[in-house]
């Protein structure tokens, strides 16, 4: 059963995100050191809360997809076909010179990225964060 500390605090968290359709997507990422989300983009704005461990995060711009190799239609199209860590400069030309930044995010640090920001997402520790995406 949870404590009532526990239940207070969700309470709150709930009621500090808002309702309804304006009200924040919140999504809590745990795993292992060397957990990796693939170079992606979503549709959505995100806050981006690192709670425990450490993350590398490495974002592109929205107008540089074309740089980073979107796989074509379907399912995947928020994807890049690009390793980041490991890229094919023959298939992949023009991603080499594509602009970036890379940001080391700690317990307590949160990050912003707009939405259809293209970003690729290392855990460098066990770690633990939550996501909170809204709008377009």
């Amino acid at each position: 059963s949870e404590s009532t500390e526990t239940v207070q605090r969700r309470q709150r968290l709930n009621n500090s995100t808002g309702s309804g359709a304006d009200a924040a997507m919140r999504r809590v990422w745990l795993g292992p050191a060397d957990t990796v989300t693939p170079l992606h983009r979503d549709p959505y704005h995100n806050v981006l809360c690192q709670v425990w461990g450490t993350k590398t995060i490495h974002m592109f711009r929205s107008e540089d997809a074309a740089r980073v190799y979107p796989f074509p239609g379907g399912f995947l199209r928020n994807t890049s076909q690009v390793d980041v860590e490991a890229p094919d400069s023959e298939q992949f030309p023009l991603f080499a010179s594509t602009p970036r930044w890379e940001v080391r995010l700690g317990p307590g640090e949160m990050l912003f990225m707009p939405s259809r920001t293209w970003h690729y997402v290392r855990a460098t520790t066990p770690s633990l964060s939550v996501s909170y995406w809204w709008g377009r």
